[in-house]
């Protein structure tokens, strides 16, 4: 360690000796402070700024370390401050001393942390300071006043009772300062003290805490945050964070006060059980045993009884054959005990706290949170204090889950999924092992939830990612990592799959979003190609295609069905003398429903297993309930195995080694895994030549080639000519294969064979056969092969033809040459379509589009079929060719459209006056009837006009319109002043007419026809109350129905 500065230490010393001092002379020996205490207190704050925390080093720290600063002088000024305020003595600069202490002490306290970039002096001195945070949290808890964290509080209340508005930036900045405080205090680790620390340990922290109101400002600052206390949420949550950490909820509130503490006894218990067999004096005779093994020597020494255990020996010193991998970083959660009072305290805290203080702070948090890009420390304090009240909740006599509702949301789901995803990037997994009990607590309480609706509904919202649940199900083949995280992912999945089974059970109609690339490739009219991978951030989110899907449960859980999810299974059992009961539970719950349900069988026989199976029958405790389950598994797996060997003795050999996944069909059944034909590639355009398919086959080269080159795709050509070199040269009559190269940045050949259309009719000119595979190793899905059949001369004279155009250049444009067509169109020409179909559309054409005459012989060669109605079968047709393209919705959103249809329409009967229907008798016209009506209408309107020669139609509508909602009659003027109900008529009037506006434009668009030749009075609309004369006759069954939609204000978005 670097020794400290003599200025430095001089310099501090004397400050501390300028603060003040005890009293000797008087009889309590009272602490007296000195004439400039305040600015003592204040250097010491500005050498930590500006040589500790600027500078980046401890020196100071470690000045103030060797004196009694912290011990002795800043205890009693806090006693004494205390003592004054409560008996109303405190003056205002007793007031700013107390203050200087706290901000002197909150740097002192601040926990220490060693990473990358802590300073090499901090990280020499790390072990000096951490024993002196701990004779720090001792004084502090320990003096004899009891009265220290008080006095604490007592600072913040003052800017605490202040309301929001007159709140400023210093009350937030002491706020802060004081649970920055209790934050400093929980977080020193006791476990580093040396001698005892009954006095610095949690239980002693939490009852200081009760007895001195710190838990009662955590919870004000907590019911407070958000809305009327802002800036305090991340370090009250650190604060909780470190209060909870490593307690068990179980034993906080399943132990009763009267019950002894069996701490100790359980884990010398365990030691016990744990610990091998000793040996007598007789066996600590020690032996040497050697082997010969090729020609070399392997010795064992030591107190081996038996060849058996030198064997052991032996295998435990080979190396494992499989890649050792990394040791894992990250600190794993040590458990932490407290005594009965403490667990009282806390119990009863977090009972208050989930009652007034728990969604407005986990809310506000959360907000915070989803501002953050990487995943920080807050986002595990957020995960363990949510993890820790939502099980309080679940123990508690009548919980209200109402309490906890900020959590159990989407938004929570999120932070929560984006903890695990980027924590597996990262590899911070003792973040992922504690989002994955959050998780599975999270899941625990929507189970427990009364209210089947609401539990159900946030089911649907928690699974409705696929991405989520795949996530999930990948995190149990991580099974090289520490125990303590395997256990973790089995208490996950047990939960997990367990809630998927009852909910999709009770729910058949559970769908899920799979998103993906809406296509791996994107064409435009002139068949130019772009990959999506390519595009940038915003383009690819866009590009991004989300498709729902019915959930299939089966499919699910055959994702747990793998070898490193067994092997996870495996570890975690092969410590059976450590686990609790549940875990054994579980892992047989899962490796029954393997075995017997799903028929994974093979994957289990292996020797490892065996082994295991045998020992845990035989060493577990006959008390123990899971013993008689494994027995009985352990029967059922031998019943199977024996036999399954017998029949296929490859077994035998397939039992030593981990199975191969392209074998596990043959070995489950016996037969061959039936491979999936593929499906040749077809797509919706192909290309032809403009010249016609008989021209020669030299110009469709010349032209390919032409095209390819104007394309810039000059590399392509020359590689493929290269490799028809290479054929050339290797021909012996059989068929070859063409390989092509990884794809890079210049060239990506494996692409144009897939998709490129110009270049496979190239290839197939030529005389390749291009046939669809899987997947291959440098990503090409189509089999190029050279058959047989093609003479050598034909390939050399293909060559030739695509080296001479490859050089020479041609007299036209490639483009006008080729033309990209529909596959089915030129399937239909080349089956004789094409011929029929000209002459159908010139007999079309010759057809006029109306048929208007003035000659009463074409009006009597119109018969009634040529008005009949369309048939249905016809309309069903034209509509699905009417639809967009690209429009494609699931089955789920066509279904919540068509309910929305059925529900927001009207059926409108509409009678047409067609020939259907009008018979002789409807003639009844009558010309001098209606010349006299017309007549008698003319001298009413002059009548009327003379009694008010200056009456306007629009006034007179919109006077009697106001008249209905009665504030304004006829005749009277409307009033000068309106009164606020007159203000709400008005504005119900406005809507009123804005609204029959938008009614009767929508009727007019609807019922116009747009059609000249059409007369509106033709066509008769009839209401739901009236009949018309034809409905009265019975023939309503036979006219149209027309369907007037409800316009809502979810239309006009």
């Amino acid at each position: 360690m670097e020794e400290v500065d003599r200025l430095v230490t001089a310099s501090i010393t004397s400050i501390v000796s300028a603060l003040g001092g005890c009293d000797l002379a008087s009889e309590d020996a009272s602490y007296v402070l000195g004439e400039e205490a305040l600015a003592c207190l204040k250097d010491v704050k500005q050498w930590l700024r500006a040589f500790d925390e600027k500078l980046g080093r401890s020196d100071v720290a470690k000045c103030i370390a060797s004196t009694t600063l912290v011990v002795s002088d800043i205890p009693s000024i806090l006693s004494t401050w205390n003592t004054q305020s409560e008996a109303g003595q405190a003056s205002t600069k007793m007031d700013r001393v107390a203050l200087a202490c706290l901000e002197i002490l909150v740097p002192l306290l601040w926990p220490i942390e060693i990473n990358d970039e802590t300073p090499d002096n901090v990280v020499a001195s790390a072990d000096l300071l951490r024993q002196a945070q701990i004779r720090y949290k001792r004084a502090l808890l320990g003096h004899p006043s009891k009265s220290i964290l008080k006095a604490v509080v007592r600072l913040c209340i003052p800017s605490v009772a202040k309301s929001k508005a007159d709140r400023d930036q210093r009350d937030i900045g002491i706020m802060k300062l004081v649970v920055f405080f209790i934050r400093n205090m929980l977080a020193i680790d006791p476990m580093e003290a040396n001698g005892k620390t009954d006095d610095i340990n949690r239980s002693a922290t939490l009852e200081a805490f009760e007895n001195q109101g710190v838990l009662d400002l955590m919870l004000t600052l907590g019911s407070c945050t958000g809305y009327d206390i802002v800036g305090v949420d991340l370090p009250l949550l650190d604060s909780l964070y470190q209060m909870v950490k490593g307690l068990d909820v179980v034993e906080i509130f399943e132990t009763s006060p009267n019950e002894p503490d069996n701490q100790l006894k359980n884990l010398l218990d365990t030691e016990r059980r744990n610990k091998p067999v000793g040996s007598s004096r007789h066996s600590r005779f020690a032996s040497t045993m050697t082997v010969l093994h090729n020609g070399s020597k392997i010795s064992v020494t030591g107190p081996t009884a038996s060849i058996e255990k030198s064997l052991e020996k032996f295998d435990k010193s080979k190396q494992p054959g499989r890649r050792l991998t990394k040791p894992t970083t990250g600190v794993w959660e040590v458990p932490v005990f407290v005594g009965h009072s403490a667990k009282r305290y806390i119990r009863v805290f977090s009972e208050l706290f989930n009652d007034s203080a728990f969604n407005p702070l986990m809310q506000t948090v959360r907000k915070a949170l989803e501002q953050e890009d990487d995943i920080g420390p807050a986002f595990k304090h957020y995960l363990v204090v949510l993890k820790w009240f939502l099980g309080v909740e679940m123990h508690r006599k009548t919980p209200d889950f109402g309490l906890i509702a900020s959590v159990v949301n989407q938004e929570a789901f999120i932070i929560i999924m984006r903890s695990i995803r980027q924590g597996v990037q990262a590899k911070n997994w003792t973040m992922v092992k504690t989002a994955m009990d959050s998780f599975k607590t999270t899941l625990v309480v929507v189970n427990l939830m009364s209210d089947e609706e609401v539990a159900s509904n946030i089911k649907a919202r928690l699974f409705y990612e696929e991405e989520y649940l795949t996530m999930l199900a990948d995190l149990t083949r991580r099974w090289a990592l520490p125990l303590t995280f395997l256990q973790s992912a089995v208490d996950m999945t047990h939960t997990l799959i367990k809630t998927l089974e009852s909910f999709t059970k009770a729910n058949t109609t559970l769908y899920v979003r799979r998103r993906r690339l809406r296509a791996q490739k994107k064409a435009d009219d002139t068949g130019n190609v772009e990959d999506l991978e390519s595009l940038p951030g915003e383009e690819h989110e866009s590009a991004i295609e989300s498709r729902e899907r019915k959930f299939n449960f089966s499919s699910f859980e055959s994702r747990y069905f793998h070898e490193d999810t067994f092997t996870t299974y495996r570890m975690v059992l092969s410590s059976f003398q450590q686990l609790d009961n549940c875990y054994l539970g579980w892992c047989l719950k899962f490796l029954d429903r393997a075995f017997n349900k799903r028929k994974c069988r093979v994957m289990l026989f292996r020797l490892d297993y065996l082994q295991l199976f045998r020992t845990m029958v035989k060493e577990l405790n006959s008390s123990n309930p899971w013993r008689k389950p494994f027995e009985h598994f352990f029967k059922k797996y031998m019943r199977q195995m024996i036999p399954m060997m017998k029949e296929r003795p490859c077994l035998m050999v397939e039992v030593i080694f981990a199975k191969i996944p392209g074998t596990l069909h043959y070995l489950e059944s016996g037969e061959e895994k039936p491979v999936r034909e593929l499906k040749e590639r077809t797509s919706k355009f192909v290309y032809e030549f403009t010249e016609g398919d008989d021209i020669p086959e030299e110009r469709k080269v010349c032209i390919l080639v032409a095209s390819l080159l104007d394309e810039e795709k000059k590399q392509l050509v020359e590689w493929f000519i290269d490799e028809l070199d290479s054929l050339l040269r290797a021909r012996t009559g059989d068929t070859q294969v063409l390989n092509p190269p990884k794809a890079t940045d210049e060239l990506n050949v494996p692409k144009s064979i897939d998709e490129d259309d110009k270049f496979r009719l190239l290839m197939e000119l030529v005389g390749f056969t291009l046939s669809r595979i899987p997947k291959s190793s440098v990503g090409c899905k189509t089999l190029c092969s050279l058959p047989g059949e093609v003479s050598r001369a034909d390939i050399e004279r293909a060559t030739g033809w695509l080296k001479q155009w490859y050089s020479t250049p041609v007299d036209f444009e490639p483009f006008n040459m080729i033309k990209r067509v529909r596959r089915d169109d030129k399937e239909r020409r080349g089956a004789g379509g094409d011929k029929e179909g000209s002459q159908d559309a010139e007999e079309d054409d010759e057809l006029p589009l109306f048929l208007a005459s003035d000659s009463e012989d074409d009006i009597e060669n119109i018969n009634d079929e040529m008005f009949a109605p369309v048939p249905k079968e016809k309309q069903q047709k034209t509509k699905q060719k009417l639809k967009r393209k690209g429009t494609s919705k699931s089955t789920r959103e066509r279904e919540k459209q068509r309910d929305y249809t059925a529900k927001t329409t009207i059926d409108i009967p509409m009678s047409y006056k067609s020939a259907d229907f009008i018979g002789a008798s409807d003639d009844d016209s009558d010309d001098e009837r209606d010349r006299k009506f017309f007549e008698k209408e003319n001298e009413l309107r002059e009548e009327l006009r003379k009694a008010e020669p200056t009456i306007n139609l629009e006034e007179k509508v919109d006077k009697a319109f106001k008249r209905q909602y009665a504030y304004v009659s006829d005749g009277e003027e409307e009033p000068l002043s309106e009164t606020e109900s007159h203000k709400q008529y008005r504005e119900k009037v406005d809507e009123d007419r804005d609204d029959l506006s938008h009614m009767a434009e929508r009727e007019n668009r609807q019922y116009d026809f747009g059609d000249e030749g059409h007369d509106s009075d033709n066509l008769e609309i009839i209401d739901d109350d009236s009949k018309s004369p034809v409905a009265a006759e019975g023939t309503t069954s036979s006219q149209p129905i027309r369907k007037r939609r409800i316009v809502d204000d979810s239309d006009d978005e």
